[in-house]
């Protein structure tokens, strides 16, 4: 599994930007008085750090876990079009989703400290998971759900989730 890489959200990038320009003004107005152009120098820097710093942080939560019901909404928007489940399909396939991906969610920290416990575990609720969809849906559409199987894991698809 890769590690997200250090990109910082729009609204952290214009902060800090913002933040440097108040200071920039700061030190404009008080040129003349070099000690104190030094300090506000100092402490917007120390400003711009912690804002970055804090963004970093909301990354690495985010790739601690992921929001289960958008995950879950998404993962069933594709099986519904892809795999051709029914409406009562929907209703007993979604909360099988659900439940594997909230256990998935608590066990991903294992997978950079633990990644071989980790994998231990993801298999045995994946093929939980899989036992359980062979009971809720026919044995072509799940033939056709495995098919969705990507060739790797993917951030921009949901259904990878499900695989690795």
């Amino acid at each position: 599994m890769q590690r997200p890489q250090f990109v910082l959200p729009i609204g952290v990038t214009s902060r800090c930007f913002a933040l440097l320009i108040w200071f920039s003004l700061l030190i404009f107005k008080t040129q003349y008085h070099l000690p104190h152009m030094k300090k506000l120098l100092v402490a917007g820097l120390l400003m711009c750090f912690s804002t970055l710093a804090s963004a970093q942080l909301d990354l690495n939560k985010a790739a601690a876990g992921f929001d289960v019901k958008k995950l879950t909404q998404s993962i069933m928007t594709t099986l519904t079009s892809k795999v051709g489940l029914s409406t009562a399909q929907v209703s007993a396939v979604t909360p099988l989703i659900s439940q594997f991906l909230t256990k998935k969610s608590s066990i991903m920290p294992l997978a950079n400290t633990q990644p071989a416990e980790y994998k231990s575990k993801f298999e045995a609720e994946q093929k939980t998971l899989f036992d359980k969809l062979k009971g809720s849906i026919s044995a072509d559409q799940f033939t056709k759900f495995l098919n969705l199987k990507p060739k790797q894991a993917s951030s921009t698809d949901a259904i990878s989730q499900l695989f690795f």
